[in-house]
């Protein structure tokens, strides 16, 4: 086992060079392996490696990634679990989570049909136009400030289709084509905008479902900038009395718009 804050396998540099580029390693797969960090470290980091595979495996007790890959492009996950703790959910230590189950910081790569159960964020998207399809994420829960997907400022055109985030979130910062499609957020997970720099462009969300959160949608256009240049911190704080109140930190000249859903379910409020 590698020392604390270590990982148990590396594919990183090497003397050689293909390509005539910073790639070190093609055309490798793992497949059908336990990867147990025994709660020291990490699980597999792959380094400038070209076209890799992560199949069928599971990744468990780390404490830092289970998967982190730098660099290269086109490393392929596919039907992997991830988890720091083995649970089925609704875990009594489920607030102490930490860790990144996937951590992407490389172009061009795939993830697909993989659970995410328990860490501070399932996947973390650094690198850009990489695909994310079929996953089932119950990491952490929003109560617990938790992220099932979190998009860096630096993670153009990515595509996140058909997931499901299961009382978790997803956060993308300042995103530049990014694309959130055909996914279902259960409890109170959500999708967060959230402003670095304060621009954005090429955003798509659409044909996904919320259950379990009020029935309101509302966006938030400001003309100009707020104070040094920056977008206003803004969020819906009250919603009842069929009125839904939108506050921001400072004044500012803004148009909000809101579209309310008030179909009662059975057992279900309406405001």
């Amino acid at each position: 086992m590698s020392p604390e804050s270590e990982i148990l396998i590396y594919k990183t540099e090497s003397v050689h060079r293909l390509h005539g580029r910073w790639i070190y390693y093609e055309d490798v797969t793992f497949r059908d392996i336990l990867f147990d960090s025994a709660r020291r470290g990490g699980g597999l980091l792959i380094v400038n490696s070209l076209r890799t595979r992560i199949i069928n495996s599971y990744f468990l007790n780390f404490t830092t990634q289970g998967i982190l890959v730098q660099g290269g492009h086109e490393t392929y996950i596919a039907s992997c679990f991830l988890g720091q703790k083995s649970t089925v959910g609704d875990d009594e230590h489920e607030a102490d989570f930490f860790g990144t189950a996937i951590d992407l910081a490389s172009n061009d790569n795939s993830v697909t049909d993989t659970v995410l159960f328990s860490s501070q964020t399932g996947l973390l998207l650094r690198g850009q136009a990489n695909m994310v399809s079929g996953l089932h994420v119950y990491n952490k829960g929003v109560k617990y400030r938790g992220t099932g997907i979190y998009v860096k400022e630096s993670a153009a055109f990515n595509r996140i289709d058909n997931s499901y985030m299961d009382y978790t979130s997803i956060v993308m910062e300042d995103p530049y084509f990014v694309h959130l499609t055909n996914s279902m957020f259960l409890g109170d997970g959500n999708v967060v905008l959230k402003s670095v720099y304060g621009r954005m462009a090429g955003l798509t969300v659409r044909d996904n479902f919320f259950h379990g959160i009020d029935h309101f949608q509302y966006s938030f256009y400001v003309k100009g900038r707020g104070r040094g240049g920056r977008l206003p911190v803004h969020a819906a704080t009250n919603v009842s009395g069929n009125v839904v109140v939108v506050e921001s930190d400072e004044a500012v000249d803004a148009v909000v718009s809101v579209v309310v859903d008030q179909f009662k379910k059975v057992r279900e409020a309406t405001y």
